[in-house]
């Protein structure tokens, strides 16, 4: 059985607020880096299957790589896999087949 769950990334800022958390990161902007994407777990084994990162912004940005909303899964292609579509808050709209590649499958 697999899941598939989607992330925002991004560096706690109450936890790097502490300098010698902070110091963790060699000196890395905090504020530079929000990213989304998807991953795949395989619930039998406990496993990462894959992962996708799909956007990368800025933090101090007006549009920040973040996904909002669950992924939705469906046979679109009829290959017998699941594929995984999701929107982000980008405005972009990706199709990803069962093993994470970006589908050619056009709505």
């Amino acid at each position: 059985m697999m899941v598939s769950l989607r992330w925002s990334f991004f560096f706690d800022r109450k936890y790097y607020d502490n300098p010698k958390h902070l110091k963790e990161l060699g000196g890395i902007d905090i504020r530079k880096y929000v990213a989304g994407g998807i991953v795949v777990f395989n619930l039998n084994t406990k496993q990462v299957k894959w992962y996708v990162q799909l956007n990368q912004s800025a933090d101090t940005g007006n549009f920040r790589a973040y996904i909002y909303s669950s992924p939705t899964v469906a046979d679109l292609d009829g290959d017998g896999n699941l594929d995984i579509l999701v929107g982000t808050s980008f405005d972009l709209f990706y199709v990803l087949d069962h093993k994470g590649e970006y589908s050619p499958f056009i709505i």
